[in-house]
């Protein structure tokens, strides 16, 4: 019998916090923020805002994980907020799955 291991929404958001803190504690989230700041405009999904960053030269991170704390991060500090459109994803890895569009503030 598989066993389940329910924990408080407060533990489990530290555990994701500790997680996230884990793939950002580079250099690299700084960078990439700055850039999403000066090269991102209007109304993207995560994909493109990543394709945009990548193509100004910015190097990929040291694990996959650490595009979606960049997305969280922007959030956090409302340099993106979502628009509650969903398009479908382009990148061949997410299958046509449907994606929140983010627009860039400021």
């Amino acid at each position: 019998m598989e066993k389940v291991i329910m924990m408080t929404r407060n533990k489990t958001m530290k555990r994701r916090d500790k997680a996230l803190n884990r793939v950002t504690r580079h250099t690299w989230q700084p960078e990439a923020l700055r850039r999403l700041q000066n090269l991102c405009k209007g109304e993207l999904l995560a994909e493109e805002i990543r394709m945009k960053l990548l193509s100004s030269g910015l190097p990929q991170p040291h694990h996959a994980n650490a595009w979606g704390a960049l997305i969280m991060a922007a959030s956090k500090a409302n340099l993106i907020a979502k628009t509650g459109e969903y398009r479908a994803s382009q990148a061949l890895s997410s299958h046509g799955r449907y994606q929140p569009v983010w627009r860039v503030i400021g």
